[in-house]
């Protein structure tokens, strides 16, 4: 991303990580490496943050996702000048905190067309 000069950046990650193994402390560690290296070649750069999202596959894993999505969060209150979470977590689950099966594909992971809807809708209220 040498001669790239974007206006903004959204990021995307952690979900694949949690699932792999890895504890919420390495997710939050490697997210506090972008923010640097990003500040760094960027600067002062409006960055966006999507939380991860709960699919009905990885539910096992929710009180990861709810303590990892709580550790960034956090930290881009910290910094508010040009970081924002985005949180898309809470719009896809139900009252009992399970996943909303209509946003996913029949893999139980990948979005459905109305889970990327969805999320269109989620971001681009913070992007306009």
């Amino acid at each position: 991303m040498i001669n790239y000069q974007p206006k903004a950046l959204i990021f995307y990650a952690g979900d694949n990580d949690l699932s792999d193994g890895r504890n919420p402390e390495e997710v939050f560690i490697f997210f506090q490496q972008l923010m640097a290296r990003t500040a760094n070649r960027f600067g002062n750069l409006p960055c966006y943050f999507i939380s991860l999202k709960l699919s009905p596959s990885r539910q096992h894993l929710a009180e990861k996702f709810i303590y990892t999505n709580k550790l960034i969060e956090n930290e881009i209150i910290k910094h508010p000048e040009n970081w924002t979470f985005i949180d898309v977590f809470k719009k896809m689950i139900d009252e009992s905190g399970k996943p909303l099966p209509e946003l996913y594909d029949g893999d139980g992971l990948h979005l459905s067309e109305k889970g990327y809807q969805l999320w269109r809708e989620i971001i681009n209220s913070f992007l306009t």
